[in-house]
């Protein structure tokens, strides 16, 4: 009886805490402003004038969208929460973005949720105003050191977290721009805009967007992350509770047990889902044995799912040895972080 009321109380913290998640996004819906304009930026400098901790890594000009803007350029609209937003443009020759510096640095191989929300201006000018789909190189950018580069060029990058390239993004409404991300290192800063990929063929948005809300939270547990939007097919999740004594399929910990417990009850409530168990071990030891080690730990884990009343076409299993190291084998601390069971969306 104990143990029931025990484990009860242990999930009613870990759903509560989840609600608590922390953004580490400073002024994340541009509400705090200092001395707001009604106008465009005109020279490089006038957003960071106008708000903090925003900064502009070129030397572009976004635009800090109070509720008294009147430019003829474009139409102003209803920010997607609050009085002010932030405006962005982007061409074939130019880009604007807007950075900061996060509350504290992303860690490295920690699951975190990242979201923003985008519309579209109405614009004075008909090539510019028809609804398009975002493109592979528009979105956030996470860096380990900030930018300041001397040109009102696109930044060369790769952003990690982008729209779903058949979105429309249109000016008759707001659209939710969301992700996962695992850093595989700390990283302190992040950017939004048009990025450009070196020695590619570039066809920028030439657009002009609102911008507005913008999330960046670390996935505590898996309570929390059945609270976020849809996971993407392909997201893979580390689950770096589940534990196993050494060489062996045998659970090291009841913390090991508990956050099984946690994914059949993941599993429950995203009924939508199906997912792999990916195992995976350090490198020492031969290949083949951790080969056979990685994949009857995954095996188990999965098949403790589907015991615990998982639908089995929902789970599949896989050993990947000491194949995709997340950390370097030669520290005791890297071999640790590359022996995980890991979760991965498929379709």
């Amino acid at each position: 009886m104990f143990r029931r009321i025990a484990l009860s109380f242990f999930f009613l913290n870990l759903f509560c805490s989840s609600l608590l998640s922390q953004n580490l996004v400073l002024n994340a819906s541009f509400e705090e402003v200092l001395t707001p304009m009604n106008k465009f930026s005109d020279v490089d400098g006038d957003f960071e004038k106008q708000i903090s901790p925003w900064r502009n890594p070129n030397t572009g000009t976004p635009d800090l969208i109070s509720p008294d803007f009147n430019e003829p350029y474009i139409r102003s609209c209803d920010p997607h929460s609050g009085q002010f937003m932030a405006g962005i443009s982007a061409d074939n020759y130019h880009a604007e973005y807007i950075g900061a510096e996060l509350k504290e640095p992303l860690q490295a191989n920690q699951l975190y949720y990242v979201e923003f929300w985008i519309r579209r201006a109405w614009c004075k000018a008909p090539s510019r105003n028809t609804d398009q789909v975002l493109n592979s190189n528009y979105g956030i950018l996470f860096l380990d050191k900030e930018i300041k580069a001397p040109v009102y060029k696109p930044l060369i990058g790769f952003p990690q977290v982008i729209g779903d390239t058949t979105t429309m993004i249109t000016d008759t409404s707001w659209h939710k721009i969301s992700n996962y991300f695992i850093p595989k290192t700390d990283m302190g800063y992040m950017y939004l805009g048009q990025f450009k990929s070196k020695d590619a063929d570039f066809k920028p948005l030439d657009r002009y967007f609102f911008i507005d809300d913008i999330t960046v939270e670390k996935v505590k547990d898996l309570a929390a992350l059945a609270e976020y939007g849809a996971i993407p097919v392909g997201t893979v999740i580390p689950l770096r509770n589940i534990q196993f004594k050494s060489g062996t399929t045998e659970l090291r910990d009841e913390l090991s047990y508990t956050t099984i417990l946690d994914l059949v009850r993941f599993m429950n409530k995203k009924q939508d889902i199906r997912l792999r168990i990916n195992g995976h071990t350090d490198a020492k030891g031969t290949k083949n044995s951790n080969m056979s080690l990685s994949e009857r730990r995954a095996a188990f884990v999965a098949k403790k799912l589907i015991e615990l009343g998982v639908d089995e076409k929902r789970i599949e299993w896989k050993g990947y040895g000491e194949e995709l190291p997340v950390a370097e084998n030669d520290t005791a601390s890297g071999r640790a972080l590359n022996r995980r069971v890991e979760i991965e969306m498929i379709d």
